[in-house]
């Protein structure tokens, strides 16, 4: 079981869908040259798996369940923005760990 750091980039929306190995471990959510990124811990020979990933930006309504947080950006376009990206709830239940817990 080889791991590796794999980089994928997140779009500003509500929601996207990420293909990953299963079992990937999220690590961060920062900004690259201005653009969000995550940041798994993964073992690439897994099969791979969509993840859902939620975006709510400060002060937005959140419509439908969430699962884990994954982390914080602030961005700065016209106006400085801050958006909050968590895993649906099905992919917390089943497999994507969290920030910071240690399980390797």
């Amino acid at each position: 079981m080889n791991k590796t750091i794999h980089k994928y980039a997140l779009a500003i929306q509500d929601n996207q869908t990420i293909e990953m190995p299963a079992g990937s471990k999220a690590l961060c959510i920062d900004t690259q040259h201005g653009d969000p990124q995550l940041w798994v811990l993964c073992d690439p020979d897994m099969p791979k798996i969509s993840y859902d990933i939620l975006c709510v930006g400060t002060g937005h309504e959140i419509k439908k369940p969430i699962g884990q947080y994954l982390g914080t950006i602030q961005i700065f376009r016209a106006v400085p923005l801050v958006f909050h990206f968590f895993s649906s709830l099905a992919d917390a239940e089943q497999a994507l760990s969290l920030i910071g817990e240690s399980s390797c």
